[in-house]
């Protein structure tokens, strides 16, 4: 049972994306993550995010009212995935170690209701002195403070 599990963690084909990628900013590396992803929906992870000074990072929380707004993608390219996200993410096999996210499968929740599998990229340092991001919607935090230096 535990390998079954295992494997259906390695082959999942689903991503969520809270921060720089997200549509509506346009990030540095969005124009090539959009050839390599398909968009599904709005998604919420139980969480909280906080802002690293450029981008945000999200850690799980046991509060089921820490909600964090991002989109499900389709991945298209599993390898894209591994060779530019995670390296984009700072996780991943050229981190070993000293990884700033890890990449890990959690469950998302669609606009639908619809609860799903999806990477997500966890923040993997503490959280404090960082500000948190109340309401856990990236976009809104952007607008709210005048965050205008996108370049993810």
């Amino acid at each position: 049972m535990i390998f079954a599990i295992f494997l259906c963690c390695m082959q999942c084909d689903y991503l969520f994306i809270y921060g720089t990628l997200l549509r509506e900013l346009r990030g540095r590396l969005f124009k090539y993550f959009e050839k390599e992803m398909r968009y599904i929906s709005i998604g919420y992870y139980q969480g909280q995010m906080y802002h690293l000074g450029h981008y945000p990072g999200v850690v799980p929380s046991a509060d089921f009212s820490d909600l964090v707004k991002g989109e499900v993608y389709e991945i298209t390219n599993q390898q894209y995935l591994e060779d530019v996200l995670d390296d984009y993410e700072g996780a991943g096999k050229n981190f070993k170690g000293c990884e700033e996210y890890l990449r890990r499968i959690e469950k998302v929740k669609l606009e639908t209701g619809k609860t799903m599998l999806c990477w997500i990229y966890i923040f993997n340092r503490p959280v404090h002195p960082y500000k948190r991001v109340t309401g856990g919607d990236y976009i809104k935090f952007v607008r709210d403070n005048h965050i205008n230096s996108l370049t993810g």
